[in-house]
C-alpha cells in the first residue's frame, strides 16, 4: 500500500512540473542568449606614423594625416551575434560607415577589427583651429552608442612668411640629448627623439646617430628626418621637396623596408632613394626653397 502511494506521489510530482513547463512557454531567445556583450573603440591619428594631437603649419600648407580605429566586442559565453549588442555599425565622422552589421556572424567571445584611412588638413587661415574625428560602434538607438571615440588634433598656423631650413647636423644636436644647451622644440611634432622610426627598430634620435656606412636606407632617413622637422619648424616647401617626402614616406612606411633589407634593393629601386636623398639634402642645406638658416 505505501509503494502504491509513492508511486502516485512521484506521478503527480512529474505530471505538475510538466504543465509547470507548458504554461511557461519555451525558452526566449534573449533568455537562452543574455545580451552580454561590451564594445570598445579606440581612435589615434598619426602623423608620418607618430601619433599626434596637435600640429604646427605654415599658412596655405596641407598635411597628411593618417586615422587609425580600432573596434572590439567581448562578450560572455551564451551571447547571441544577432541580438542586440551583438553587432553594430561603425560609423566615422570624417570617413562615414565603415562597416554595417560589424561582426554579425562572429561566434569568438573576443573580435577586434581595425580601420585605416588619411584625410588632408589645410591651414586655410591664420586662425588656430581644431580638426575632431569622432567614431562610434551604434546599433539602434544612434543615441546610446555602444562604444565611442575621438582622435582631436589642434593646428596652429604660422604666418611668418616661410622660416629657413637646418641642415641635419643641427637636428641631430638639438633634441633632448644635445649636445646644444637648448633642444629645439619642434622635436616634440614627431613624438619626440625616442619617437619610433617606423619600423627601423629604432628611434629617431638613433637612427641619426647611426653612420650611413653606405646603407641607402640611412642616407635618406636622415636627409628625410631633417626635412620633416624643417617643414615643421616653418619651412615652406617646393613641390619637388613634397614630392621626394611623399616617396620617401611611402617606402619607410612599408614593413618589409628596413635598415636590414636595404641591401637587396635593386639598383633601380636604390637610385630612386638616392635621388629623393639628395633632393632633401638640397633643401635642407639652403640650395632649394626659402634658403639656409643662421644658426
Amino acid at each position: 500500500m505505501k509503494k502504491k502511494c509513492n508511486e502516485r506521489s512521484l506521478f503527480g510530482a512529474i505530471l505538475t512540473f510538466a504543465m509547470y513547463l507548458l504554461a511557461a512557454g519555451p525558452a526566449t531567445a534573449s533568455e537562452l542568449h543574455p545580451l552580454a556583450c561590451t564594445w570598445t573603440a579606440e581612435k589615434v591619428a598619426t602623423l608620418g606614423g607618430v601619433p599626434v594631437t596637435t600640429l604646427s603649419l605654415a599658412l596655405d600648407q596641407t598635411i597628411t594625416i593618417d586615422y587609425r580605429v580600432t573596434i572590439t566586442r567581448t562578450c560572455q559565453a551564451g551571447f547571441d551575434p544577432f541580438a542586440e549588442s551583438g553587432s553594430s555599425d561603425i560609423v566615422d565622422s570624417y570617413a562615414g560607415v565603415l562597416a554595417r552589421h560589424l561582426f554579425v556572424d562572429n561566434l569568438d567571445l573576443f573580435a577586434s577589427r581595425t580601420f585605416n584611412y588619411s584625410r588632408d588638413i589645410t591651414a586655410g587661415t591664420c586662425d588656430p583651429f581644431e580638426v575632431t574625428n569622432t567614431v562610434e560602434a551604434v546599433d539602434g538607438d544612434p543615441a546610446a552608442p555602444f562604444a565611442r571615440a575621438s582622435a582631436n588634433v589642434g593646428v596652429t598656423v604660422r604666418c611668418g612668411g616661410g622660416g629657413c631650413t637646418l641642415t641635419q647636423g643641427y637636428w641631430k644636436t638639438h633634441s633632448a640629448y644635445g649636445p646644444a644647451s637648448k633642444a629645439d622644440s619642434t622635436w616634440a611634432l614627431v613624438g619626440g627623439p625616442d619617437a619610433p622610426f617606423f619600423f627601423s627598430g629604432a628611434t629617431w634620435y638613433q637612427v641619426f646617430r647611426t653612420p650611413t656606412g653606405g646603407n641607402v636606407y640611412y642616407q635618406l632617413a636622415h636627409q628625410y628626418m631633417a626635412a620633416r622637422l624643417n617643414m615643421l619648424n616653418d619651412a615652406s616647401t617646393p613641390s619637388t621637396v613634397d614630392a621626394a617626402l611623399t616617396a620617401a614616406t611611402s617606402y619607410f612606411a612599408n614593413p618589409a623596408n628596413t635598415p636590414a633589407t636595404a641591401a637587396a634593393l635593386s639598383k633601380a629601386a636604390r637610385q630612386a632613394l638616392l635621388r629623393y636623398a639628395s633632393t632633401l639634402d638640397s633643401y635642407n642645406t639652403g640650395a632649394i626653397g626659402p634658403g639656409h638658416c643662421d644658426e
